[in-house]
């Protein structure tokens, strides 16, 4: 048996290649797992000195004051410390993961993967994207010269790529973006000589290849390393009137550059997730990322599409845990329909990012952009935007046309970002959810396009809910209140009684209209229109078809109009329990579990008696699904008895439990 296991060791120890990167994973944070924090820590106390106070009350909006989880206390220093005096330099420090990444030999390896507080150490993946994942340049569209009509902008060349998702009609309500800040993750940015970026609000860069505060070509970069990043600063929030406008620019933004570009572009998973971690902590509302891949480098164990399941990649976890501490996430789909993979890369397959496929001007599905759904079967992308034939600016400052998801995910991000600028209120789940609700597609969504096609006016326009001193407020939006008959406006809506109620809209001034709604059942299903009389005294209702309605649930604040929607799964609210499946069961069962956040889980399986049968599961919950499958035996691998059995869950605080039946 010795023999054996020192051959194991010794060919695991030579077939380590030297200067290798790596993910070193520690047991513990100095506290352990199961500790809950105090506000009053000395952890607590240091982890919030890392947040802005804006990271703070985005993180409130969908937290209350529980905003601190176990994934935002530093790294132990003392571990840090002990792995620097072996001469090893610490390429970034990853609280989110508890890990740090660096650069290895295999001596280094076989020392450090014995250390008592090193939980296992991993390769970091390379991805490499495929060729002409962006620059996939078109032909000039017919009529992309004419003159923008009536608007309070001249859009230029860049009309089209507008007006397909009703972008100048929001502007022209005066929605541009102000108040919101967006992060963006590319290759680098040539932006303050550049005449539609130059004016830009920045608020921070970082080069998170060369780790400095320059985030333009600098010594180390190969020609135009910040191409590809400048157009989709442009396409997000460039301006420069009567050439190209973007549809957020009057945002607040942070750059970050992630991408190392050699002669193909790449980019180290531990640089995204760094990247993630330091907009989160800067108090991002909205990130937006170009990248999408499936393939690594070369010697490098590829993504399979059973990787694309949301719970695989580094990049796809990161995106989720940002989701659940409030930041609105978004991604491109990919450029891969023509290609043998077909498929979305990663991150576009994590649970609540928003992946934004590609149409082509006139609104067609691109012939690259990238199809769904996810190995576990979620829908995917969920949005798309143009992305065939954009207008965008180089780092010449010149223009010219490219296509890619890599394009119509910025400006499907702007977009999102204008509903935001509107309503500063609403949580990261409600925008997801408007964001597809308003979409083109919505009421038949498929593995293409999605939900559909984004509109800034529907969008904006969308009823929403927000609490307010314990009441609940719903809110609606019309384009042009100039031709209404405002004392005219009435909520009409239906509960579990199936009685009609009516109740008048208060104008806010501007759009907006509100009211305060009657207490309802927690879960009750609701079902409610909006009418009105025009100035013209006609009768108008929304929806203008009498058959649809909108709905929403008693206790929570989202608004449907497709019931597909209610089949996906989002960051949920609360820890929810799954029943197993199948139940009753005689081989095996999956036992599932939501976490709304990153903390310390136990899953156990207790007799009737309230005897601890087994443990399936003791650790750092993922944010959003969890699954367990077990196969009816106790802790000491023996085959339990047939009969009745509970099953329950421990997290935060939070105790849930659930009946199973096993039968042999």
């Amino acid at each position: 048996m010795k023999r054996i296991i020192l051959f194991i060791f010794f060919f695991v120890s030579i077939s380590i290649s030297a200067q290798t990167k790596y993910m070193i994973y520690f047991k513990d944070k100095g506290i352990d797992y199961k500790d809950r924090l105090s506000k009053t820590s000395e952890f607590y106390k240091e982890a919030e000195k890392e947040l802005s106070s804006r990271a703070i009350e985005r993180r409130k909006k969908v937290l209350g004051e529980d905003y601190i989880d176990y994934s935002d206390i530093k790294i132990n220093a003392e571990y840090i410390n002990k792995i620097e005096k072996k001469g090893i330099e610490i390429v970034h420090v990853l609280k989110w993961f508890n890990a740090v990444s660096a650069f290895l030999t295999s001596d280094e390896y076989n020392e450090l993967i014995l250390l008592p507080f090193v939980e296992k150490i991993e390769i970091i993946k390379t991805l490499k994207s495929e060729s002409n994942y962006s620059y996939l340049i078109g032909t000039i569209p017919e009529g992309s010269d004419k003159a923008s009509p009536n608007f309070t902008y001249d859009y230029g060349s860049s009309l089209n790529q507008n007006i397909l998702s009703d972008v100048p009609f929001v502007h022209d309500m005066g929605i541009t973006g102000e108040g919101v800040f967006i992060g963006l993750l590319d290759t680098g940015f040539r932006w303050k000589s550049n005449p539609p970026l130059r004016g830009r609000n920045v608020i921070a860069e970082y080069d998170f290849v060369q780790k400095d505060g320059v985030t333009a070509n600098e010594t180390g970069d190969v020609l135009d390393q910040d191409s590809h990043g400048t157009s989709v600063f442009s396409l997000i929030g460039g301006f420069q009137n009567g050439e190209m406008i973007g549809p957020a620019f009057n945002a607040q933004f942070a750059l970050a550059k992630t991408e190392y570009v050699p002669t193909e572009t790449n980019i180290e998973e531990d640089n995204y997730v760094a990247a993630m971690e330091w907009l989160e902590g800067l108090g991002v509302d909205l990130t937006s990322s170009s990248l999408g891949y499936s393939t690594f480098d070369k010697d490098q164990r590829s993504y399979s599409y059973a990787d694309m399941n949301g719970s695989t990649s580094l990049v796809s976890k990161a995106t989720d845990i940002a989701f659940s501490k409030g930041v609105v996430t978004f991604t491109s789909a990919g450029n891969e329909r023509s290609t043998s993979w077909g498929y979305i890369t990663t991150p576009a397959d994590a649970y609540n990012i928003l992946s934004v496929g590609s149409v082509t001007g006139s609104g067609g599905v691109s012939y690259f952009s990238s199809f769904g759904p996810t190995s576990d079967g979620r829908i995917k992308p969920e949005i798309a935007a143009q992305g065939s034939n954009t207008y965008r600016v180089t780092t010449s400052g010149n223009y010219s046309y490219g296509s890619g998801t890599s394009f119509s995910c910025p400006i499907a991000a702007g977009v999102t970002s204008l509903l935001m600028s509107a309503y500063p209120y609403l949580k990261n789940t409600q925008v997801r959810e408007i964001m597809m609700q308003s979409a083109s597609n919505s009421e038949s969504p498929n593995n293409d396009i999605g939900w559909g096609i984004v509109s800034a006016l529907k969008a904006v326009t969308y009823p929403n809910l927000r609490e307010s001193n314990g009441n609940i407020v719903i809110t609606k939006a019309f384009q042009n209140p100039n031709q209404m008959n405002l004392q005219t406006l009435k909520l009409h809506f239906k509960g579990s009684s199936g009685i009609e109620q009516v109740i008048a809209m208060n104008y806010q001034g501007g759009y907006v209209f509100t009211t305060n709604l009657p207490q309802f059942v927690n879960d009750e299903s609701i079902v409610f229109y909006f009418t009105y009389e025009s100035s013209e005294g006609l009768s108008k209702r929304e929806p203008a078809n009498s058959e649809k309605s909108y709905k929403m649930y008693g206790g929570k604040l989202n608004i449907i109009t497709s019931a597909k929607s209610e089949e996906e799964i989002v960051l949920p609210e609360e820890y929810i329990l799954v029943q197993n499946y199948p139940n009753p069961f005689n081989g095996s069962t999956l036992i599932t579990f939501l976490s709304k956040d990153n903390n310390y889980a136990e899953v156990e399986v207790f007799n009737v008696l309230g005897e601890k049968i087994k443990t399936l599961f003791s650790g750092i919950a993922s944010v959003g699904k969890n699954n367990i499958y077990w196969n009816g035996t106790n802790d000491l691998g023996e085959s339990i008895a047939s009969g009745s059995y509970i099953y329950s869950l421990k997290i935060n605080g939070t105790v849930l439990n659930k009946k199973l039946l096993y039968l042999k």
